[in-house]
């Protein structure tokens, strides 16, 4: 019978302002990046301007926060790093002088408490500094804790590649890092209590996270395990069909260059400024907006559609455990949009409106498309190793024969990938096979 097939779709840029859908534009048509990762990056970085300074309010019990977890799922060279680098690199700057603050803060701290304490009566007093980084790349747990109590709006995990932090969430145990990223996700309780040092308390860790993987590690976290917990369905997946373009000699102008880097400097900075508030105890004590009359009438709709769907007959049994989180990601979407329309045009944050919300459903099938994408090649990626693994064929070629005559229709990049031969290799005994026919 003939495999179930996915269609995708391009990420929708248009639900940004006009000068960042300029921007990603001109950056893929001059450095070879893909829009998709650069739309995802977009999101992310948005994410984790906003922080936890505005929470999106559905009705009294349930508030969503601005998390994102991102994948960009490519082969490796297709361009993942550079790509997400065109996005992040304003915020990985504003990240490094905090480093560079804290440095110079510590050296000023060490040099008063050398002093006797009759001349520390004379001088200024000087507190000891907080670690104020807020892009983290590999890091533990317990360091990740510390790290978001001296920065409670939110830390923003950046990584080349996710594999390691994929893999190690299937080390599922009691208490273990899976269980405090699931809490991070919705928004919940960080904490770390290390004997070798102060405990780490954060009552509403936001913890936006972005990175490469590549296809092939992905479909080895498809666990029974991780289905049940929920883990991968958390996981935006952005899975664009790539080709590898040739060099072009096409330059980005660097005045837009200039213009996306001030604006993100500016939507980060000026949201603690202007929007972090704290409560008497030092948490975030995070503004509340709403759905407008219109918004909240498309979320009905959109809500009730995603239900039909989980409901539904026709839509495929395995694909429906990630619907329940799309939920979430709409309201998220709808919250990032506002928010991020808002700074570009130097709105008032009022409440989310209509274009928000229209914006946050064309991500959402966008994401649903690139889940069912996912768990299609997964479970064609296991059945085709599982199929090698019991063929009790030696060669390569007896091996392909035995996964061809399972399924002519087999995606030959992915075959060849397995076999490790070209796919000419695979071309050729595709011919073999079909004229012994």
């Amino acid at each position: 019978p003939k495999k179930e097939s996915v269609q995708t779709t391009d990420f929708p840029i248009d639900i940004f302002p006009p000068f960042i859908q300029k921007y990603i534009t001109e950056i893929s048509d001059t450095l070879n990046a893909n829009i998709d990762f650069l739309g995802a990056g977009v999101l992310w970085a948005s994410s984790l301007c906003i922080g936890n300074s505005v929470k999106l309010k559905i009705k009294n019990g349930w508030n969503e926060s601005a998390v994102l977890w991102i994948a960009l799922v490519g082969r490796a060279g297709v361009g993942k790093t550079h790509t997400i680098k065109a996005i992040t690199d304003p915020l990985e700057v504003l990240s490094g002088r905090e480093v560079r603050k804290y440095a110079e803060q510590m050296e000023k701290y060490e040099a008063y408490m050398a002093l006797s304490n009759t001349d520390k009566k004379m001088a200024e007093e000087i507190k000891k500094p907080k670690k104020t980084k807020f892009i983290a790349d590999d890091i533990t747990i317990e360091a990740l804790a510390e790290m978001h109590d001296n920065n409670q709006n939110g830390i923003g995990i950046l990584r080349d590649e996710l594999v390691g932090w994929i893999k190690d969430m299937n080390k599922y145990r009691e208490g273990s890092d899976l269980q405090k990223y699931l809490s991070c996700w919705s928004n919940g309780v960080l904490s770390s209590d290390r004997k070798t040092s102060s405990s780490s308390y954060v009552e509403k860790a936001f913890i936006p996270i972005i990175g490469g993987v590549q296809p092939s590690i992905l479909s080895g976290t498809y666990t029974e395990e991780n289905k049940d917990n929920g883990f991968i369905d958390r996981i935006l997946l952005c899975y664009p069909d790539i080709s590898l373009p040739k060099y072009n000699k096409k330059q980005v102008d660097q005045r837009l260059l200039n213009e996306y880097s001030e604006f993100i400097m500016f939507f980060y900075d000026s949201v603690r400024t202007n929007l972090v508030r704290y409560d008497a105890h030092g948490s975030i004590d995070s503004h509340l907006t709403e759905f407008d009359e219109e918004s909240e009438e498309e979320w009905i709709r959109i809500y009730n559609s995603i239900i039909d769907k989980m409901e539904s007959d026709d839509e495929n049994e395995y694909i429906k455990s990630v619907l329940p989180k799309m939920i979430s990601y709409v309201a998220r979407f709808a919250l990032i949009l506002e928010i991020l329309n808002c700074y570009a045009t130097e709105k008032q944050i009022y409440k989310i409106t209509k274009k928000s919300i229209l914006g946050a459903e064309k991500l959402y099938k966008y994401f649903f498309l690139m889940a069912k994408k996912n768990k299609f090649n997964s479970m064609e990626n296991n059945e085709m190793l599982n199929t090698l693994k019991f063929s009790g064929k030696q060669t390569s070629f007896e091996k392909f024969k035995v996964l061809y005559e399972k399924n002519p229709e087999l995606n030959r990049t992915r075959v060849a990938e397995q076999l490790n031969v070209s796919r000419v290799t695979i071309s050729s005994w595709i011919k073999e096979i079909t004229q012994k026919v």
